[in-house]
Order: structure tokens, then sequence, then C-alpha cells
């Protein structure tokens, strides 16, 4: 014998859905966990920004020191501090390649055997460093620093090979 169960008669008020309390709990936990995610998600990014713009620093110390051994001759590179550019050229100027660093990305420091000017000093914000045919690279640090994060990119002059270090505030 089969029963069958009359469901309305069980509870005839009873509505499928969710309540108005529910629904502020679940906003109001969602919220919270923003809260506390948001900085994360922000220092990442910014992390990650810092880390790309590195890897495009040794991208152009690269293709200077490629470029000085393909066509034979000495090529540049040019890093300007105060607005955050990065540039290979040959000495004439005439082929340049540019890279400018995200706004938030500044060069906090560089270090390494940069060109003095015409009068023996070097200029205030633009260092040059000239790379040789044979392969050499002069010395060279850039420290790169977003939101109180640094990076150190050092060259290594005989073989050119690059690193990124953290460095200390």
């Amino acid at each position: 014998m089969k029963y069958k169960k009359n469901r309305t008669s069980l509870c005839r008020s009873c509505e499928v859905g969710i309540t108005l309390i529910e629904l502020l709990v679940v906003m109001a936990i969602a919220s919270v966990v923003l809260a506390l995610v948001f900085p994360a998600v922000g220092a990442g990014m910014s992390s990650l920004e810092l880390q790309a713009s590195a890897r495009k620093v040794i991208g152009a110390v690269h293709y200077a020191r490629e470029k000085a051994i393909h066509a034979q001759e000495p090529y540049l590179l040019l890093v300007n501090q105060k607005s955050r550019e990065i540039a290979v050229s040959d000495l004439t100027g005439h082929e340049r390649y540019e890279y400018i660093l995200p706004e938030q990305v500044e060069i906090s420091e560089i270090t390494g055997d940069f060109l003095l000017s015409q009068f023996g000093e070097p200029t205030t914000s633009i260092r040059r460093f000239e790379f040789q045919p044979d392969g050499m690279v002069p010395p060279l640090s850039l420290t790169l620093a977003v939101n109180g994060r640094m990076v150190r990119i050092i060259i290594d002059p005989l073989t050119g090979s690059a690193k990124i270090a953290e460095a200390n505030l």
C-alpha cells in the first residue's frame, strides 16, 4: 500500500526563499572578506608590476649587449632616473629602443661605471652605460622601487648575465 503525503497540509504559510536578514548577513560577511583580501591583492599587483619592470630592464640590457656584438660598434644604455625611461641607442642616436617604467615604479638607485658628461661630471638624471662590441658590459646595478618594496638588478660585467634580488630598505 502506498501512501501519498499531502505537502500542503504540513505548512501552508511556508515559502521557499531567503529572508532579508539572511541576505544582510551574507553581504556583511562578503564585505569583511573583501576588506581583508583587497589590500593583499593590490600589493600583489604592485609586486608583479615591479618584477615585470625589472625583467624589461634586463631585456634592455641584453638587447644593448646583443646589438653591440652584432653591429660590432658600441651601444649605449641610457637610464633617465627622473622620467623613468630606459633606452638603448647607437652612438649616433639614430637607432633607439625606449621603455618607460610604469608610474608607480621608480628608479631609486643607479650604480656602476657610467659615462661622464663632457665636463667630467655625471649628468643629473641620465646615466649612460657603454656596451662594447666584444660583449663586455659595464658594471651596472639598478634598484627599482614601488610602495616600499625594492628589487636590485645586478649585471655581471663579464658574462652580461643579470639577476634580480630583493633589496633591503
